[in-house]
Parts: structure tokens; C-alpha cells; sequence
């Protein structure tokens, strides 16, 4: 689209598998994380003209991602945990 600049979250998105993958991970600072670490995209890549245009949307984004993890990342962090050794993760 006209104005618009494409923005990245995929290392967002590896980061925040591998914080689910280690060892005593505590899901609500993975997923907190996760979240600074997409706004920070938005900010990082959208700059000059496409600060004004994009930012907000991309913004939008960010918060729905976040927002996604945390509503529905419990059984995925508690498989990975599992995975590595945890005993009984816990998603509070």
C-alpha cells in the first residue's frame, strides 16, 4: 500500500518461542517481552514519512499480537516447558 512501509516481527517472534523454551520460564515475562520487543520494531523501522502514516497501525498490530499470546500461549509455554524439563509449568 501507498504509505506504507513493511515491518518485520519475525526475530520478535523467535525470541519469544525461545523464552517459552527455557528452562524456568516465567510465561508473563515472555509474553511482556514479547510485546516491548514489537512496539520497538514499529519504532526501529518506521521512521521519517512513514513515522505518521504507519506507526499507529503498526502499533495496533503489536497490541493484538501481544494481546493474542497472552490469551492463548498458556498450553504452548507449558508444552515447551515440559519439553526442556519443567516440572508442572505454570502459566500465573
Amino acid at each position: 500500500l501507498a504509505g506504507y512501509k513493511p515491518v518485520y516481527f519475525g526475530a520478535a517472534c523467535r525470541l519469544h518461542d525461545t523464552c517459552y523454551s527455557r528452562k524456568g520460564a516465567r510465561k508473563t515475562t515472555c509474553d511482556s517481552d514479547f510485546g516491548k520487543l514489537l512496539v520497538q520494531t514499529c519504532n526501529d523501522t518506521l521512521d521519517g514519512a512513514f513515522r505518521k502514516v504507519s506507526r499507529g497501525a503498526c502499533r495496533n498490530a503489536a497490541s493484538e499480537y501481544t494481546h493474542q499470546v497472552k490469551s492463548r500461549g498458556c498450553e504452548p509455554f507449558k508444552s515447551a516447558q515440559l519439553r526442556v524439563g519443567t516440572k508442572a509449568p505454570s502459566c500465573n
